[in-house]
């Protein structure tokens, strides 16, 4: 087992070792607290899934695997959406905001061929549905939302 604080300078060489021969790599890390400090949730968040992208390259892993959420995606007020619709989020919300940057670099991972000629790396993006009790809705609120 290795530790890698992804929002480290050196977190992508790090990676990039411990991914170097595999097949896929699956990445399920984000920071949700402290929420009153939002430039570190960015930086975990968006930087920590941009060295993941950058050491993928860098081992040349062929695939893989992000834990997307729901916050990505476009407002849809009273429609059901499928996985074409649009992902810029919602401007407001840190957190919307996080998950759209990470969007793009995935995007541009999945459009990039690599320097040798491979074709570009597979990308899957997992999208969990999330059941919520009502006794808890404030509480879960305060993750997505700003103080």
């Amino acid at each position: 087992m290795r530790v890698v604080d992804l929002a480290a300078p050196e977190a992508v060489r790090q990676l990039a070792d411990v991914a170097r021969g595999a097949d896929a790599v699956v990445h399920l890390a984000w920071a949700f607290r402290p929420s009153h400090r939002p430039d570190r949730l960015q930086a975990v968040g968006v930087g920590g899934s941009r060295a993941v992208v950058a050491a993928v390259r860098r081992a040349g892993v062929r695939h893989l695997v992000h834990m997307s959420p729901v916050g990505a995606y476009s407002p849809a007020p009273g429609r059901r959406v499928g996985e074409g619709w649009p992902t810029q989020g919602i401007p407001t919300l840190p957190y919307s905001r996080h998950e759209v940057a990470v969007e793009r670099a995935l995007d541009e991972l999945e459009s990039d061929a690599t320097a040798d000629g491979q074709p570009p790396a597979v990308v899957t993006r997992l999208r969990p549905g999330i059941v919520l009790q009502r006794s808890a809705g404030s509480a879960l609120a305060r993750y997505g939302l700003p103080p």
